[in-house]
């Protein structure tokens, strides 16, 4: 039976690189190592050091001096509670090496040759496994082995190496949580259209989270640029589902809602420019155990193009209909990063119990895409269950990459979705008392687009809102004949200012 491995580049990761160190006296082992091989060990992993020696190439020290080198440090993890179990090592450089050194040879890294051979000789399970470098070479290894998790010692920020994200840690301690992930009841869910590299991205990322979802399923909406083609061939334990046009949002989330694993019970959604941070998942998970009357949570989304800056903490729903990411575009501040009820969770990052999400009826395939998760947080509120902010649970958000901001296309569906959203679910009295203001904001929308330029667009959103109101009374018939929630549940959620003033948390 296959087994994960810890993979261990040498020098500058288990012991300090000063330069083709090669006897004992000069070994300086880094801080952690030995806790870190240790718990490996107990956590059921194979130990494997993968080692590009070009000294050996370059004649500073000979193939001899190396495995007694690797014989003595062998013996010191021993002592320490450790143990590695298999030495990998590349002699080889196609510039400075000497005599039969000097080749080209695809196990020197960046190459994968060394993982793999581990991998063939000792049954290692490369999916499940985890490679601690400290050079983007080492990552570039890992990623062509298709190695799970990659963690960059001593780097500050997230990079690519290829398609595959590697995980910035600065010091081996962090490493440790790694070794003991879990796979959770969630399927996550990724919608995809034309998303580029966004979506390898996006994907490497869950992959590398310390709780692991039981599947991932991603639905193409009929993309031209192959990106589902590249997850199907980098990442095989990723279930793709190719549709023949574009369903849009809501109806491809449908879709894979319905293939999710009976096992299942969460859902978790991602936008595929959204790539969540090691713990997303996790702190998700925790806030359900500990708010047991929420079904609905929301990330903490962040610019990822200026992290320290906020992308969105929920949404936020007016009186007068118009809805909102709370703190879109402000700085992270001290509140941000606190937890409390939000009316419902953007689904650019988001988990909902799967037994109530269906009970709801999933998302308005009707609303293609563009608020059809304020209309699903809506309805669940109506049936009486609440919604929690998670700051623990961070995702970078590049937002709108694929359909732009503020094109005509997200004007139009934003805003014929938003006279949905108000008639379907506002709740009478509330829905009379109210709809003078939510005209009153239409009527102010109209005049704002044109004045930007973009009025047939919104005359066209509005045309068609009011074509589809018939279809969604009907809808809003059913919906409010099985609420729960009382008219002063829904009052207390809704942002009542006098004006809808996106408020900077």
């Amino acid at each position: 039976m296959s087994r994960p491995a810890l993979f261990l580049d040498r020098d500058g990761v288990i012991n300090v690189d000063h330069g083709y160190v090669h006897r004992p006296e000069d070994i300086r082992f880094v801080d952690g190592i030995f806790e870190l091989v240790a718990t490996a060990k107990k956590a059921g992993y194979l130990v494997v050091v993968v080692t590009n020696q070009a000294g050996i190439g370059r004649g500073y020290y000979n193939e001899a001096d190396f495995h007694a080198l690797m014989d003595w440090m062998k013996a010191r993890f021993v002592e320490e509670g450790g143990q590695i179990d298999a030495v990998y090592f590349c002699p080889y450089h196609p510039e400075h090496g000497i005599g039969e050194y000097h080749r080209e040879s695809n196990c020197r890294k960046p190459s994968p040759g060394m993982l793999l051979l581990a991998a063939r000789d000792l049954d290692i399970d490369l999916a499940s496994s985890i490679f601690i470098g400290d050079k983007p070479s080492d990552m570039a290894a890992g990623w062509a082995a298709r190695v799970g998790t990659l963690l960059q010692l001593g780097k500050s920020e997230c990079g690519m190496a290829g398609a595959h994200t590697s995980i910035p840690i600065q010091q081996l301690h962090e490493s440790i949580a790694y070794l003991h992930r879990t796979f959770a009841p969630v399927s996550v869910i990724i919608v995809n259209w034309n998303a580029g590299d966004l979506l390898a991205r996006c994907v490497s990322s869950i992959l590398a989270q310390t709780v692991l979802p039981q599947e991932i399923i991603v639905v193409d909406n009929a993309s031209t640029d192959g990106s589902a083609k590249r997850i199907v061939e980098i990442f095989p334990s990723v279930k793709v589902i190719e549709s023949n046009r574009n369903l849009g949002f809501a109806a491809a989330n449908n879709l894979a809602i319905r293939e999710a694993s009976p096992a299942s019970e969460w859902i978790a959604f991602l936008n595929p420019d959204a790539f969540p941070e090691p713990g997303w998942l996790g702190a998700l998970l925790d806030a359900a155990k500990n708010q047991p009357e929420c079904v609905m949570f929301g990330s903490r989304l962040m610019d990822a193009n200026s992290p320290a800056v906020l992308d969105g903490i929920g949404d936020v729903y007016h009186a007068s209909g118009l809805a909102w990411r709370a703190g879109h575009g402000v700085l992270l501040g001290s509140c941000d990063r606190v937890a409390r009820e939000i009316f419902s969770p953007c689904a650019a990052a988001a988990m909902f119990r799967k037994d109530v999400l269906i009970a709801a009826g999933g998302f308005d395939e009707d609303f293609f895409c563009y608020s059809e998760d304020v209309d699903l947080g809506f309805r669940m509120r109506l049936l009486g269950h609440g919604c929690w902010y998670v700051p623990d649970s961070v995702a970078l958000h590049v937002g709108s990459a694929v359909t732009g901001r503020r094109s005509d296309f997200t004007i139009y569906h934003g805003h014929r979705n938003l006279v949905w959203t108000f008639v379907k679910n506002m709740p009478g009295p509330l829905f009379w008392l109210l709809l003078p203001l939510h005209l009153a904001l239409n009527l102010m929308s109209i005049i704002w687009f044109a004045l930007r330029g973009q009025g047939a667009v919104i005359l066209r959103a509005k045309r068609d809102a009011l074509f589809g109101l018939p279809k969604m009374w009907r809808k809003r018939q059913q919906v409010q004949k099985v609420r729960v929630a009382s008219i002063r549940d829904i009052w207390r959620v809704l942002d009542k200012r006098l004006l809808p003033i996106r408020r900077k948390t």
